[in-house]
């Protein structure tokens, strides 16, 4: 079996605050999400597909905020990892 390398990203996410950091951000992705839903025009069919979007992004970001927590505890490796792997985090968030 081949080890990957560590990830370049790792050394940063240490600290606790990074912790925090990731959390924060994956909340006001959250938020964002929640507010358009908030604010969809109404009356909204049950074929929405934009809207039917904004409630799968609204279970995924929740699940991740859950993951991220689940993860708290362990080590960096499983952090940077956890970063890799995310839609809403990284560069391109």
């Amino acid at each position: 079996m081949v080890q990957q390398s560590p990830s370049p990203t790792a050394p940063l996410l240490a600290s606790s605050g990074q912790w925090d950091a990731l959390q924060d951000q994956l909340q006001r992705v959250k938020l964002k999400i929640l507010t358009e839903i908030q604010h969809y025009p109404t009356p909204i069919p049950h074929c929405d597909q934009q809207f039917n979007w904004l409630l799968d992004q609204r279970n995924e970001v929740s699940e991740e905020l859950q993951r991220l927590e689940d993860l708290r505890e362990r080590e960096r490796a499983a952090l940077a990892a956890f970063v890799q792997g995310s839609r809403f985090l990284g560069s391109d968030a």
